[in-house]
């Protein structure tokens, strides 16, 4: 009878249990309200181990291994981690000052209600980091992997992430201000309900990025694979995407002011009742576009391409779209303010028919006020 059958005996008999047969989990150490200044630790290995209101000064870790570390309303300034190994890490309400991390790997990483302030991480490892309430200032991030990043009701101030690998980000209801990405690359990051102001993504890779229901002010996306972003029901001031690869992107419902798409690829790109306002569309390849009804008032359209776009029910104010390198077969059934050559127009016959027979007959229930649009009624 092995040890397993053993013990399920002696709980169904309630016979006595022999507690050594149990692999119970020693107690983690706890220590509260201790100052650590100038110290130095190095090759200690540690199961579980929780700090509260504990002060670290000048403080280095080298070559340690912790299985999982706590902190609770810990203080530290001029903290560096050298070339060590952290399976788990909790920080709450913890202010942190001058942390650096280096050469290092640190998995399951958590930050709640803290403050971070001139941290460094350079040359490691992080899978799983999740900031919750933190205010972070003076980030940098360089030549670091970085797989699973969860950033909710959090704020950067000056993040840099320099040469580094981003893979799974998620950002809700966050800002991020004063920042920049150089180099590396970012894969599979979405950013939902979040504010991004003066940030500044250059020479990077990047794939299936989102940015859905989000503020962006004078952020620069220039010359970026940005092939199927989205940018549903955001709003966008002041951006650059001139030169960007932005092909089957979605910007339904999008608010654009200012913007520069100036030889912006965006074949197929979705921005069904998307608002273009003071933006420059010049030279941007608009092929087989989905723009109906989009408003673009007072954009610049100069040299771009709009051929086989879908512009039915578009209005243009102050958009000289004559000036356009091509619109041969685009759909302009119902569009207002666009002049373009009859010849290069795609006929819509049968949309035609309709309209004039729903103009005269309007079947069904009828509301006290009744106003038919041009290009379509209520069926069509």
């Amino acid at each position: 009878m092995n040890k397993k059958t053993k013990t399920l005996d002696q709980i169904v008999g309630c016979a006595p249990l022999d507690l050594s047969d149990f692999d119970i989990p020693q107690e983690p150490q706890k220590k509260e309200r201790q100052r650590y200044n100038d110290r130095q630790f190095t090759t200690k290995s540690a199961e579980e181990t929780r700090y509260i209101d504990c002060h670290f000064i000048n403080v280095t870790f080298e070559q340690c291994h912790f299985r999982k570390l706590h902190f609770e309303r810990c203080v530290m300034d001029n903290v560096r981690v050298i070339a060590c190994n952290i399976s788990e890490i909790n920080l709450v309400g913890c202010e942190i000052k001058s942390l650096s991390l280096m050469d290092s790997r640190m998995e399951r990483c958590s930050l709640q209600q803290s403050v971070l302030k001139n941290t460094q991480w350079q040359s490691s490892l992080l899978i799983g980091l999740s900031f919750h309430q933190v205010n972070a200032e003076q980030m940098l991030l360089q030549e670091v992997q970085l797989s699973g990043w969860s950033a909710v009701s959090s704020s950067f101030y000056a993040l840099s992430a320099k040469q580094s690998t981003f893979n799974d980000g998620g950002w809700y209801k966050t800002q991020l201000m004063e920042s920049e990405w150089q180099g590396g690359s970012w894969c599979r990051q979405a950013m939902i309900q979040c504010v991004l102001e003066r940030v500044n993504y250059q020479k990077s890779d990047c794939a299936h990025a989102v940015w859905n229901n989000c503020d962006l002010i004078e952020v620069s996306l220039a010359s970026l694979p940005l092939g199927a972003a989205s940018f549903i029901a955001s709003r966008l001031t002041n951006s650059d995407f001139s030169c960007s690869d932005m092909a089957h992107a979605v910007m339904t419902k999008a608010t654009l002011r200012h913007c520069r798409f100036e030889q912006a690829t965006l074949w197929f790109c979705q921005a069904t009742d998307a608002v273009f306002e003071h933006c420059n569309l010049s030279n941007a390849h608009f092929k087989q576009a989905q723009l109906a009804g989009a408003k673009m008032i007072c954009c610049n359209v100069q040299g771009g391409d709009f051929t086989h776009a879908d512009l039915r029910q578009a209005q243009a104010d102050e958009v000289a779209f004559y000036s356009t390198r091509s619109l041969l077969g685009a759909r302009l059934h119902g569009a207002t303010g666009i002049t373009p050559d009859k010849e290069a127009i795609s006929s819509e016959p049968l949309l035609s028919r309709l309209e004039a027979w729903y103009q005269i007959n309007q079947p069904g229930v009828k509301t006290s006020v009744e106003v038919v649009k041009a290009g379509g009624s209520r069926y069509v």
